[in-house]
């Protein structure tokens, strides 16, 4: 049987025969130079542990390795065996590598290779942040991450079926019939034309402006492009269409996440089974909540009423003309500042409020209540409870306000000033 050895800090320490895995982390307790594996070894994990330089290691692998990980190691060459079907290696110096013919799953993160040929059973590869410039793919590759490389273009095999190329200057993607999941934000596409199995898109920060969506999308991330109409599927589960220059849009019966923040919309009609909106900065007068909605973001628009449904628990409506507000008894979170409200009646639930900038001359905090703001209204005094954690209040409009402890709660931070 082949011994198997590695040499940390000039010190020669046998590996047990029949050792199958071995992970060495290197420091300055544990120097290693050279390793040799021993026959029955199938799994080795090096990683550097120091910060400012790599690690220069001679390494020879046994013919039995189906697994090997390298961090921050520094090679010039490497020699791998033919049993080998997974390799791993994050910031290694070196500027060619060729992949054995039994490789199956290879992530190369961060390091120098500028060429690199696949093999035709690689099924998944990982090579983002490298310097490669120019990739062809194999048949077989059913898995690929090339963001943050200086690819220009990329074509693709027909049994892909994901896909990150990221911050890359691609600017045209012809995609394939079986591609499922996509992601090419940052990148330079100014159209995109989608396959019928697509079933996930984040194509964000581009310069799309129109988008013909699939029957099999379910969800899609389409923010800060050019937009101007966006027709939803019928299996569309999950949208984020912020910034762009939407003036309407129509929600199908499936959508259970939407942001639509930072467009041109005046209208918007929920479906029933709607859990998470925003719709912030848009110009929305009026907003009729779903009985399913259980987090809003509405702040930055026209509203001068709001009825809430019984289920919502987030709300934030900042920046608007509401004057009454009638709380629901699942509301534990509510972030109303900058509106036009003169009373508010606290129910059992809400632990988290922020209602500065209002016209507020009282408030009766509930028992579970641990943040408040209450800066910029006419409030006299405020009772604390026994769990709030932090009161925020800066008074321009009541320079005497009074602080009721009879609780003794210890434990609360007021942050208390005078302004103007």
């Amino acid at each position: 049987m082949e011994e198997g050895y590695f040499i940390s800090n000039n010190k020669k320490i046998i590996l047990a025969p029949n050792l199958e895995k071995l992970d060495l982390s290197i420091d300055q307790s544990n120097i290693i130079t050279a390793i040799k594996c021993n026959s029955n070894l199938k799994k080795l994990k090096l990683s550097n542990g120091h910060l400012n330089q790599l690690s220069n290691i001679d390494i020879e692998l046994n013919e039995n390795l189906k697994s090997l990980s390298l961090l921050r190691i520094d090679i010039q060459s490497l020699n791998l065996n033919e049993k080998l079907e997974e390799l791993e290696c994050y910031i290694i110096e070196g500027s060619t590598l060729k992949l054995n013919e039994n490789i199956k799953k290879f992530n190369c993160i961060s390091c120098h290779f500028s060429k690199l040929e696949l093999n035709e059973n690689l099924e998944e590869l990982k090579i983002n942040n490298t310097k490669i410039s120019g990739l062809k793919l194999n048949k077989n590759l059913k898995k690929l991450n090339c963001s943050d490389t200086n690819l220009r273009k990329l074509e693709l095999n027909e049994k892909l079926e994901e896909l990150e190329c990221d911050f890359t200057k691609i600017s045209s993607l012809k995609l394939n019939t079986n591609l499922k999941k996509l992601k090419c934000h940052d990148s330079k596409l100014r159209k995109l034309e989608l396959n019928e199995n697509l079933e996930e898109l984040d194509c964000s920060h581009n310069m799309i402006s129109s988008l013909k969506l699939n029957n099999n999308l379910k969800k899609l991330n389409c923010e800060i492009n050019k937009i101007k109409e966006l027709e939803l599927n019928e299996n569309l589960e999950e949208l984020n269409c912020f910034d762009n220059n939407i003036s309407n849009l129509r929600l199908n019966n499936n959508l259970k996440k939407l942001d639509c923040g930072f467009n041109k919309i005046r209208d918007l009609d929920m479906n029933e089974n709607l859990k998470e909106l925003d719709c912030s900065v848009n110009a929305i007068s009026n907003l009729k909540l779903s009985k399913n909605l259980k987090r809003l973001h509405c702040g930055v628009n026209n509203l001068r009423e709001l009825e809430l449904n019984e289920n919502l628990e987030e709300l934030n409506c900042f920046d608007n003309n509401i004057s009454s507000l009638k709380l629901n008894k699942n509301l534990k979170k509510l972030i109303c500042f900058g509106n036009n409200l003169s009373k508010m009646e606290l129910t059992e639930n809400l632990k988290i409020l922020d209602v500065a900038f209002n016209d507020l001359k009282t408030i009766t905090l509930n028992e579970k209540l641990e943040e408040l703001n209450v800066s910029d209204n006419k409030i006299e005094k405020i009772v604390i409870n026994k769990k709030l954690k932090l009161l925020k209040i800066s008074n321009r409009k009541n320079k005497n306000i009074q602080f009721d402890n009879s609780v003794n709660n210890t434990e609360v931070q007021i942050e208390y000033s005078i302004l103007g």
